[in-house]
């Protein structure tokens, strides 16, 4: 490096920032630059980058997985976001079930439906799609007839975000036009609103089959199934245009109204009026064409099917909040049946930034005052619990909206003390509606218990409370048609725990402890990425079906295994492991391993009786979307 400076008359170096007024300062002289040396600053020695252990080589050595080849290919056409709910689904079923389901996918013309049919076969109990009176191209009629809809009506319109059939990933939702206060205001609900509650063609407790209109069937358990290809009618077409011909129990029957005329000049979805269907958006104009449809009141034959009920005309509250659903979704208004089981009354609810309360039979909407007062003070009949349910069965709660609450927190434990996951603890209370009835216990809602053993229900006040807890380890109380007394007077805001033991034991934990391995003088690095997207709760729900619940807590277990212990590990024999983590989430690791000899990566969903996993598992280049039931696992080989 060269550097110029400028010296002095006497060879000093002097401040070149200006002159001075001090005679005893001399200015400087002008020199010319002398150029000089300047020696160069010290290099360290450069430090070698360490080298790094050559990455393993990998394959997947075992896939707890039974899908099929179309299922597999099937699994490549749907949304990403809905592929490892849809692989736990099918894992549920026959392989006979798996081709009819994928094939359906693999041959729909129209990408828009997609998304709609994968969700909903995601999303329907495995006994249902293995009923031999389902007929799953119903799926598909489901989701055509939304998109008919879509074109017919104003006040709504499908919106997809991304492309379907091209991005990796998309999903559709519903925008809806709302007058608020005079003014239109349009609002988009949630991607998983829009698929479990407009959707979805399970209501409640029926089965979504195919309906001959003119069957008469008394009895409510079998719902008298028919075909498609005979009489059989969709309630989703039926409702709309298609019932003209069986309109003769219906209170206008000359009339015979059609839903499509009722909502064919409809703008909005509601215009937040209370307690009135008159000039009330959609939402009125469907409690009109209700009471045009249909008697309150239930005599001989009662259904819980839309075609049948329409048919008939008349009923009570339930076959009134089933039809008001079924045509809300017809109408692709999101909305549930919810109701007090245990007070005996049922009702319906509509999205809007929030569940609302509506109720055709009466007018209602918006109206909470079922059993406590503007002042939220209960009444003489307090509510036990109110409930919704989701199309895969699930009961979940709604009782913060109708009464002042407590929460019951059950924990479940087997004979050694270890938590129970997947127990249905189910809620009962005396009756006290019916005076005949007095001294009966009704149920009034349920919980399932998670990893930890717990289930946590919201409950009324002013209510002695009652459980029943089955499991396949046994049940609480042991014997059948009983039920335990926990709380004698429920107290809002003051909750309460009890703990049950069952009978039977838990899966036996991994019996797998951490060796320490020397290291050696060849290496293998492994670098290991999790993704855990969810984990999910199976459970059997008071209609003897299977549901899925979206939980955020696990107990995958993760560990790499030479030869040996992977053999023990396969044998159910205790094992070591020369990396252990235990209850993995997602996260990120290095590993390096000696090079001798063969490694085995596992992810084990060993531990939960009733819960499994979904995510991503990534080693080194390879990727492996992995679904877990209880019990399963996946192995990936390590190899130099």
């Amino acid at each position: 490096m060269r550097l110029f400076v400028v010296l002095g008359t006497v060879g000093a170096l002097v401040c070149a920032c200006g002159g001075s007024d001090d005679p005893a300062v001399q200015a400087p002289v002008e020199a010319p630059p002398v150029e000089i040396d300047e020696p160069a600053a010290p290099v360290d020695d450069p430090v070698a980058e360490p080298e790094l252990a050559p990455l393993a080589e990998v394959a997947v050595a075992y896939q707890a997985e039974s899908l099929t080849d179309i299922a597999k290919k099937a699994l490549g056409a749907v949304p990403r976001w809905v592929r490892g709910d849809l692989t736990l689904s099918w894992l549920m079923v026959s392989s006979e079930t798996q081709d009819e389901l994928a094939s359906i996918l693999l041959t729909t013309a129209d990408k828009r439906l997609v998304d709609e049919i994968a969700f909903v076969m995601a999303h329907m109990s495995p006994e249902v799609l293995e009923d031999t009176n389902f007929y799953p191209w119903m799926l598909h009629e489901n989701a055509e007839l939304m998109y008919a809809r879509d074109a017919d009506l104003k006040y709504v319109e499908l919106v997809d975000v991304g492309t379907p059939g091209v991005d990796d990933d998309w999903y559709t939702t519903a925008k809806y036009r709302i007058e608020v206060d005079g003014e239109v205001v349009e609002k988009t609900i949630d991607r998983d609103m829009y698929y479990w509650y407009v959707v979805h063609p399970r209501i409640e407790d029926d089965r979504p089959y195919y309906i001959d209109p003119a069957q008469y069937c008394p009895d409510l358990n079998d719902q008298c199934p028919s075909s498609p290809m005979g009489p059989g009618r969709f309630w989703r077409e039926f409702l709309w245009d298609g019932h003209q011909e069986y309109c003769t129990g219906a209170p206008d029957a000359t009339a015979c109204p059609m839903m499509a005329d009722y909502l064919a000049d409809t703008d909005v979805l509601w215009k937040t009026r209370k307690n009135t269907p008159e000039d009330n958006g959609a939402v009125g104009q469907i409690i009109q064409w209700i009471q045009a449809r249909q008697y309150f009141g239930a005599k001989g034959e009662r259904s819980i099917q839309p075609v049948r009920i329409a048919v008939l005309g008349r009923g009570n509250c339930g076959e009134w909040a089933d039809m008001t659903t079924a045509v809300a979704r017809t109408a692709l208004i999101p909305n549930h049946n919810v109701g007090a089981h245990a007070n005996d009354h049922t009702w319906n609810e509509f999205w809007d930034d929030g569940w609302r309360q509506w109720e055709p039979v009466g007018n209602k909407v918006i109206d909470y005052n079922y059993y406590r007062n503007d002042e939220l003070e209960a009444g003489g009949n307090p509510c036990y619990a109110v409930t919704a349910t989701r199309g895969d069965g699930l009961v979940w709660d709604r009782s913060e909206q109708y009464a002042n609450t407590f929460q019951l927190t059950v924990t479940v434990q087997d004979v050694d003390g270890r938590p129970v996951d997947g127990a249905r603890v189910a809620v009962y209370g005396p009756n006290t509606t019916y005076e005949d009835m007095a001294g009966t216990w009704w149920y009034a809602t349920e919980g399932v218990t998670d990893v930890d053993g717990k289930a946590r229900i919201t409950l009324g006040e002013k209510r002695t409370i009652a459980i029943r807890v089955s499991s396949e380890l046994g049940n609480f109380p042991v014997e059948d048609n009983k039920v335990n007394t926990v709380v004698q007077e429920s107290v809002a805001g003051q909750d309460e725990a009890y703990t049950v033991t069952l009978e039977g034991a838990m899966p036996a934990p991994l019996a797998v402890t951490k060796k320490a391995v020397e290291p050696g003088e060849d290496l293998l690095r492994v670098e290991v990425a999790q993704t855990v997207t969810g984990y999910r709760l199976l459970g059997q729900s008071r209609y003897g079906t299977t549901f899925s619940l979206e939980h955020d807590r696990g107990k995958l277990d993760r560990f790499v295994l030479d030869g040996e212990n992977y053999a023990k590990f396969q044998a159910g024999e205790p094992f070591e492991a020369a990396d252990l983590v235990m209850a993995a989430d997602s996260d990120e690791q290095v590993l390096e391993l000696p090079a001798e000899g063969a490694w085995t990566l596992v992810l084990s969903n060993n531990d939960p009786r009733a819960t499994a996993a979904v995510g991503d598992l990534v080693v080194n280049a390879l990727s492996v979307d992995f679904a877990l039931l209880p019990g399963d696992y996946v192995a990936i080989d390590l190899t130099p």
